[in-house]
């Protein structure tokens, strides 16, 4: 995991310089559709984004690499 960081454009944009990420869903109440228009991401790369509601209910999104 490189970082956990809130739904925000220019949050994600310091995390993800190639402007693209593999996006992924679970217990968020945003589609992967959604997510990409508000961050304006292209699909694809070795990044990849996990979205999802942590124990406190803060929704965050958990950004990784492939190893």
């Amino acid at each position: 995991m490189v970082a956990v960081s809130k739904l925000d454009k220019k949050a994600l944009a310091a995390h993800l310089p190639g402007g693209q990420a593999n996006i992924a869903v679970r217990n968020f109440p945003m589609t992967v559709a959604e997510i990409r228009k508000k961050t304006v991401l292209r699909d694809g790369g070795d990044s990849y984004l996990f979205a999802t509601t942590d124990v406190e209910n803060r929704k965050i999104v958990l950004v990784c690499e492939k190893a």
